[in-house]
């Protein structure tokens, strides 16, 4: 699994996927890269951590990665880790469940 940049797995066979930065498919945090590194976490484990620290960005690419998270098959978790703002928000949304910190932020648009 070292190939993928966004996930590590540990001994337990739990995968975390990192979605730290910018979303979109010039930016850190891209929606291919997300649902294949899904896909791989799948095959590894039945449980996965996605962890956000994001702004937010282009909201076609927001909508697969939620769509990939959403229908995923595996026990998936979400945790904010500093902020999710925007389109990343809506992203951690679809966490079955969702955690924070009391010093971390959940950023929706009105």
């Amino acid at each position: 699994m070292s190939r993928f940049f966004n996930i590590q797995t540990d001994a337990e066979g739990v995968c975390t996927i990192f979605l730290y930065g910018d979303i979109g498919d010039y930016y850190e945090v891209q929606s291919g890269r997300v649902a294949r590194e899904l896909l791989e976490a799948e095959k590894a484990g039945s449980r996965i951590h996605v962890r956000i620290n994001s702004n937010g960005g282009d909201v076609y690419c927001g909508i697969a990665i939620y769509n990939t998270i959403k229908n995923s098959k595996a026990d998936v978790h979400i945790y904010v880790d500093g902020i999710a703002a925007s389109m990343a928000s809506v992203i951690a949304l679809c966490g079955k469940p969702v955690e924070m910190s009391k010093y971390a932020r959940l950023m929706l648009h009105s």
